[in-house]
């Protein structure tokens, strides 16, 4: 019968817990409330909130990372 070093259980499952946390950072979350009147990059390690409709205007253009989260508010949503 094989045994496993006494401690040593206890150290992956510290090891394991550790893990998750290297590495990861906080998203931040950034309130958009005008419209975009120049080019822009929206990024995955940012949070994008719409507070009400939201424009690109001005032959600007918007380029959103792959994984960009952008919620809206209800106030976001244009009526029909």
């Amino acid at each position: 019968m094989m045994r496993s070093p006494q401690g040593l259980g206890s150290a992956l499952l510290c090891a394991a817990l550790a893990a998750p946390a290297l590495g990861t950072a906080e998203a931040a979350t950034i309130l958009v409330n005008n419209n975009l009147t120049a080019s822009e990059t929206w990024t995955s390690d940012n949070e994008y909130i719409l507070t009400k409709p939201i424009y690109v205007t001005n032959g600007s253009t918007l380029s959103i990372g792959r994984g960009t989260v952008i919620r809206g508010n209800p106030e976001s949503v244009r009526p029909e």
